[in-house]
């Protein structure tokens, strides 16, 4: 696991499977790290702590072969919500996320993945982690929204958008 985070300043951070494991550690209750320590595989904990990461400072989370790009600046420096998602093949993808600090979405994914690891669910990383648990908690995110009748403060990019975003 090697990737780049950037806080809402911009101060660039690059973790790896170490440096990540003590951020999720010093950051977090033993249940946090519990959960890490369950991944089964490095996608989950590049998951988990892409999520803890956005939950704590915000900012953006990028994977270390994403290239920066003129859009893709704009985004981080003035995001168009509070929370930008994209769009993958299997449903939200966690491949480019934007995010303030604590945002309701984000802390609900994150604790719907932690709930999962310390059930020892054995569904797949996807179900677990990966873009079909983001897409459940987003679509219960939605619903709550309407239900009280406040607007999405999500922005959901299309897969094309997110291609042109990390050309």
């Amino acid at each position: 696991m090697d990737g780049i985070c950037y806080r809402s300043s911009l101060v660039k951070e690059h973790y790896n499977t170490l440096s990540a494991a003590s951020f999720v550690a010093q950051h977090y209750t033993n249940r946090v790290y519990k959960a890490w320590r369950l991944c089964r595989s490095e996608a989950d904990k590049e998951a988990l702590f892409k999520l803890c990461y956005l939950v704590k400072f915000g900012g953006a989370v990028l994977s270390n072969n994403t290239k920066i790009t003129k859009s893709l600046i704009q985004i981080m420096l003035k995001p168009p919500s509070s929370l930008v998602l994209g769009k993958g093949y299997m449903g939200i993808g966690s491949k480019v996320v934007f995010a303030m600090p604590n945002h309701p979405l984000l802390v609900a994914i994150l604790n719907y993945a932690i709930q999962n690891l310390l059930n020892r669910s054995r569904l797949p990383s996807l179900y677990t982690t990966g873009s079909l648990c983001w897409a459940k908690m987003y679509c219960e995110y939605a619903s709550v929204m309407q239900k009280r009748g406040t607007p999405l403060d999500v922005r959901v990019l299309s897969a094309r958008e997110v291609e042109a975003l990390s050309i």
